[in-house]
C-alpha cells in the first residue's frame, strides 16, 4: 500500500499539466481572432519603449474585443503582455461574454494575468474578451482612443492541449498553401526579384506578412538561383507550431546559405526584419530560430547580390 501511494503522488502532478493558448495581437493570422475596436497593426517602434522594441503589436479602443480559446470546465488564467499608460488610479477591467470579472493595476513589467473561475468558463471552448480602462494611455500627437497596447494574449489551464490555430482556420475555410506543421520548412514558395523592383503590379511588399504569394515558385530550401548584381531573390514559407517548438527551432533552415561573398540576406520573422549585416553575435539563422513561436510563424528571406 505504502508504495502505492507513493507511486500516485509521483504520478499526480505529471497528470495534471499546463496547456496554454496565445493569440499573438498584430502576428500573422490576428484577423481570425479580433473583434471590433483595434486598430492596425503598428511596429517595431525601438524609440518608444519596450512592448514596440522588436515586435508587431496593436492599439485596442475602449471595450476592443478579441474571441479567444477556453478550457472548458476548469479555472483558466489569462496572461497579457500589454503597455497601459496612467497615473496610479489607471485600471484595466476585464470582461468574458460581457460579464465583469476582474481589475489589474499599471504593471511595471508590461505583464497582466487574471484568474477566470470554472462557473464563469462553463463548458464553453470559445470566449469574447472585453478589455477596458479608466482612462485613456495617451501617446503626443495622437489623437485616436488609445487604451491597451498589446503584444499577445496567453491562455493557460491544467487541461489537455488544444490546436486552437487549426480550429480557427477550419471554422473559418481558411486554407493556408505552403505551411509546415511541427516542422521546419523543407519547401519555400520562391520569386527572382529583378532589379529589386519589387511587385509593381500591388500596392503589397514580398515582405508583408499577408502577401498572396501563391504564384511563387515552390522550391528547396538550398535552391540558390544565379544572381545578376542589383537583383534580388525572394522565399516564403510559414511554420505552424502547436507543441514541438524545441524541435522546429532546432531544423530549421534557410534560403541562401551558399549566397556569394558581398552578398546579404534579410529574413523577416512576422513581420520583424533581421539581417545579415547586423552586430550580433548569434548567426542568423540561430536569431531567426529564436523568434519563433507557439502558433502560425511567416518566414520572409531575402537575397541581394549587392549594387548595379
Amino acid at each position: 500500500m505504502l508504495r502505492l501511494v507513493i507511486l500516485l503522488v509521483l504520478l499526480l502532478p505529471a497528470l495534471a499539466s499546463a496547456s496554454t493558448c496565445t493569440v499573438d495581437i498584430g502576428g500573422a493570422l490576428d484577423e481570425l481572432f479580433i473583434g471590433s475596436g483595434w486598430y492596425g497593426r503598428e511596429g517595431p517602434y525601438p524609440q518608444f519603449g519596450p512592448i514596440w522594441h522588436d515586435t508587431l503589436c496593436r492599439w485596442a479602443q475602449q471595450g476592443a474585443e478579441v474571441r479567444i480559446p477556453l478550457f472548458p470546465g476548469v479555472a483558466n488564467t489569462f496572461r497579457m503582455r500589454a503597455e497601459v499608460r496612467g497615473d496610479a488610479t489607471q485600471q484595466v477591467r476585464w470582461f468574458l461574454d460581457g460579464r465583469p470579472f476582474a481589475e489589474s493595476a499599471l504593471s511595471g513589467d508590461l505583464l497582466y494575468s487574471v484568474e477566470v473561475p470554472a462557473a464563469l468558463v462553463g463548458e464553453a471552448k470559445w470566449g469574447v474578451l472585453r478589455l477596458e480602462t479608466q482612462t485613456a494611455s495617451p501617446v503626443a500627437g495622437d489623437a485616436r482612443d488609445l487604451r491597451v497596447a498589446v503584444d499577445w494574449i496567453e491562455v493557460s489551464a491544467d487541461a489537455p492541449a488544444r490546436a486552437f490555430l487549426s480550429e480557427a482556420l477550419a471554422e473559418r475555410g481558411v486554407a493556408l498553401g505552403n505551411v509546415s506543421r511541427d516542422a521546419a520548412p523543407a519547401r519555400w514558395r520562391f520569386r527572382y526579384d529583378p532589379n529589386n523592383a519589387g511587385d509593381t503590379h500591388a500596392s503589397q511588399r514580398f515582405n508583408e506578412l499577408t502577401y498572396d504569394d501563391s504564384a511563387f515558385t515552390l522550391v528547396r530550401t538550398a535552391y540558390l538561383p544565379l544572381m545578376r548584381r542589383g537583383d534580388a531573390a525572394w522565399y516564403r514559407a510559414s511554420v505552424l507550431v502547436e507543441g514541438k517548438l524545441g524541435e522546429v527551432r532546432r531544423a530549421l533552415e534557410l534560403p541562401g546559405e551558399g549566397l556569394a561573398d558581398g552578398g546579404r540576406r534579410e529574413v523577416w520573422v512576422n513581420g520583424t526584419v533581421l539581417s545579415s549585416e547586423d552586430a550580433e553575435e548569434q548567426p542568423l539563422p540561430a536569431r531567426v530560430a529564436a523568434r519563433l513561436g507557439d502558433g502560425l510563424n511567416v518566414l520572409v528571406v531575402k537575397l541581394m547580390q549587392g549594387p548595379l
